[in-house]
This record gives structure tokens, sequence and C-alpha cells, in this order.
């Protein structure tokens, strides 16, 4: 049997891909960075190709991003598309045990996946499966280098990516059953229990911080508190990390001074004195009359307006005598100069960049304040987050490092400045 699998680079997908040729079938693999058959089911570019005198498409493809919708949905449609032009006789999708319980973000795309395939002209199976050991020991892992693991209050039901792997491989042998197939792990734990397992089998020491309540929800965490903004997040990277450990895990997540003992390594007394130095330091350094949303907003504005009419004498007005500047790049793209204090060295960085204006620049939330977010010429994004206190801006913060902001959780409010042509 011919078979073509999208996404089928992935952990997933390489797992099916396995064990569908281990069983004698043909298998082509669809994703933009396969070796022959180069697919985006962002574009449908390559899939026309891919998918002639295929018999079944399996769908394993994933993007559990902001964008996800371009692949789940936008891309299923292409695929299904593709497929019923070529004559392919079962169309396979993997899904996610409940997913229509989530109506949001990478969920509700994923139930909406599920009804354009249940919807469509294609003879189709759903195969939907918990969430996988893989993944939830990467997202224990990515916690734990925090020395914290925020876990909800649920039951879970994990399942090893081979187990699905031979699912998956077994449905598209058989003939479409126009249904689902559900397929968990063998125990039902809590989140809690999970993350006790995992903690002693990696041996790594991290703080279990329970999530309570209506809170809890993971939806609910993604962007940060108003309270911890960016200059707070730049002060914490000022402390040493036995201070950063014990200011966060304590009065962020009201972690127990003896617990904390045991992650840093110190005595409850020690750690208390540690929580209360960096408390002293993180409030020495907050503004002390911050504005009001609405307040914030027109500084936003101004400074913008007055960058882009090149207005040194207004720049300054917005701009505290003693501002500081600071630039990351994360040595991937150019982000100069690092550092600068004084409005008036600040305004002239600015008026010189100004000279060569972003083609597009939109008023954005950063980390729950105003802020702005500057795409140039090439694409290449530049996160502005600025910091006020007592009218004036005290504190200009440039995130261009790739890598974080790919996960910048910037809501963009629609108002758009100036945009080039």
């Amino acid at each position: 049997m011919k078979i073509a699998i999208a996404g089928g680079t992935g952990t997933l997908g390489r797992l099916v891909t396995g064990e569908l040729r281990a069983r004698g079938h043909e298998v082509r693999v669809l994703s933009r960075g396969a070796p022959e058959y180069r697919v985006d089911l962002t574009t449908g570019a390559g899939l026309d190709e891919a998918l002639a005198g295929c018999e079944v498409v399996v769908d394993v493809s994933n993007n559990s991003s902001r964008t996800a919708a371009a692949t789940l949905v936008d891309g299923t449609r292409r695929l299904l598309a593709a497929g019923q032009a070529a004559g392919v006789a079962h169309h396979v999708c993997v899904s996610i045990v409940g997913c229509e319980l989530v109506p949001q973000g990478y969920f509700a795309a994923k139930a909406k996946q599920e009804d354009l395939v249940a919807g469509g002209t294609v003879p189709w199976t759903i195969v939907r499966a918990t969430q996988f050991h893989e993944y939830v020991a990467a997202l224990l892992a990515a916690g734990a280098r925090w020395r914290a693991l925020p876990v909800p209050r649920a039951l879970v039901q994990p399942v090893a990516c081979a187990d699905v792997a031979r699912t998956v491989a077994g449905a598209a042998e058989r003939a479409a059953r126009h249904g689902q197939v559900a397929i968990a792990g063998p125990d039902v734990v809590t989140a809690r229990e999970l993350a006790w397992r995992w903690r002693r089998a990696t041996g790594t020491r991290a703080v279990l911080v329970p999530l309570d309540g209506p809170g809890a929800d993971p939806a609910d965490r993604v962007t940060l508190d108003e309270s911890v903004s960016m200059a707070l997040l730049v002060v914490l990277e000022t402390l040493s990390p036995a201070e950063r450990t014990a200011f966060v895990l304590h009065d962020v997540f009201g972690v127990e001074f003896t617990e904390i003992a045991g992650v840093v390594g110190r005595s409850p007394a020690a750690v208390r004195q540690l929580a209360s130095r960096a408390r002293r330091h993180v409030q020495g350094d907050r503004p002390r009359f911050p504005p009001t949303r609405a307040q914030q907003r027109e500084l936003v504005a101004a400074f913008t307006s007055a960058c882009y009419d090149g207005d040194l004498e207004r720049l300054m007005t917005l701009l505290d005598p003693e501002v500081t500047w600071r630039a990351d790049g994360g040595g991937a793209v150019r982000a100069t100069p690092p550092a600068a204090r004084g409005a008036r060295q600040i305004a002239r960085v600015l008026l010189g960049f100004a000279r060569r204006p972003p083609r597009q620049v939109r008023m954005a939330l950063v980390n729950g304040s105003p802020g702005l977010v500057l795409t140039d010429a090439d694409g290449v994004l530049t996160v502005l987050a600025l910091t006020a206190d007592a009218g004036r801006i005290t504190a200009i913060d440039v995130i261009r490092d790739p890598a974080k902001l790919g996960k910048v959780d910037a809501a963009l409010t629609g108002a758009t400045f100036r945009s080039e042509q």
C-alpha cells in the first residue's frame, strides 16, 4: 500500500513511518524538511506531487504555537482537497482526546480540524490520543530549569508515543471507519504524582507548585501578571541564583521556606534572608508612581510619534533624565548599543534608528503593559518594552533574540501607527 504521512519528520511521524515500513508498505514522508517530498501545509506547496498515486494519507502534522490554525485548520483543508483530487481512499487524522472540551487556542484548532475531516468527502478515521509521555517529560524539564514545577490538580493518562504509532499504523491499514479510535496509557494518575515520579527518576531538585481553582487553567498562565513587568524581570536577572529562586518561589508561588531550603541547599532561616534581600532589591527598582494603562498607552503613542517625526526636543520631554536602554539580540541578530543611559544619548540612538523606519509598528501588550512590536523589511521582529514612572519613560528594553521572540505573548491591539507600502 502506498501511504503519505504529513508531518512524517516529527516525533510521532518518524515512529509511524518506521512502523508502516516494517509492515511492508511504501511510505512517502511529507514535510517542509523532508528529503524528497517537501510539502508546506500552510501554502499547499508540493501537495499535488506528493499525494499522486497514494491510497492513504496519514496526517500527524502539528503546530502548538499561536499560529496553530494555519497548519491544523487551513492546512487540513488543503490536504483534504489535494487528497480528493488525487483519489485518496482513506484519510487518517491524529488528534487529542477531549480537545473539544477546551474551546480555545491549540485545542480549539484541533477540534476544528476534526470537524473538517469528518465533514469532508474523503473517507476518514480519527485517532485520538492522550498526551504523550515524551511531551509531559519535555514540559517538566522546561519548568525544572526554573527550579519550580507548576502542577495543576488534574487527572492525566499519558501514553507512550510508540504505542500511538502502532495504533495509527493499524488504522491506516484498515478500511476507513468514518469514526474515531481512542488510545490512552494504562494508568490514570494525578499530574502531581506524575511530576513526583519524573522528579525521582531524573533526580531533579525542583519544587512542585500546585495550581488550584479556576485560575489553574493553563490558558490563564500564558501572560504574566501585570506586576511582573519587564523591569522586574531585568531586576530578577541581577539577583544571585539563590536569591532569585527564594524570591520567586516564596513571593510569587507561596512555597514555604522549609521546602525551598531543600532546593537551594540552605537552612530555612538562610532562605528567609535570601528572599528578604531580594525583595528589598526588587522593591527599590520598581516605579514609585506607575501610570495607569490609559496613561501609558498615551505615552507610548507620543513616544512613537516623536521618533517618527525626528523631534529630539519632544522626545527628550518623554524620557527620564536617567533613562536606561538595554538591548538583547541573543547573539543571533544585531542589537546595538547593548546598553546606554541618559535621555540625550538614548534619544539620539532612537532618532538614528528612525531614519530607517520599520515596515510596521504596532502597539502591543508586553507582559501586561503597552509596548511596541516592530517588523523590519526582512521580517525580523523587535519588541520594545517601556517602563514608565511619574509620567516619563525610565527604561527601554529592546528584545531581538529570535529564541525569546518565539515565545513572546504580545497581544496586538491592532493600532498600527505607520507602515511603509
